[in-house]
């Protein structure tokens, strides 16, 4: 399992814009995605920094979803005004993962 980790800090009056991007565009295509295990979206309002921790069945996956640059920050042009910073990160799982029962 990969488990991505996306980080990025929205600029100064535009969260809910980013927000609404995220649950209009890219949840709708994560759901769409082979080998995509689960996703975590979250927001922190008052410090303006979003988080995505994503997993992912394996590194096969991400390539088939990011190209030849499936470790970088993928930005659409119409977003760029919207973020401040942006990173990404990628850890392999290992040991026993322990999961929520009845969770949503």
């Amino acid at each position: 399992m990969i488990i991505r980790v996306a980080r990025a800090k929205i600029s100064d009056g535009k969260v809910e814009e980013f927000k609404e991007k995220i649950e209009k565009l890219w949840i709708p295509w994560l759901n769409t995605q082979d080998g995509v295990l689960g996703y975590y979206p979250g927001i922190d309002s008052k410090t303006r920094e979003f988080l995505m921790i994503s997993l992912w069945k394996n590194m096969e996956a991400l390539r088939a979803i990011g190209g030849e640059h499936w470790d970088k920050v993928q930005i659409n042009l119409e977003e760029l005004d919207l973020l401040e910073e942006v990173y990404i990160r990628h850890y392999e799982g290992f040991g026993q993962a322990w999961e929520l029962s009845g969770a949503p």
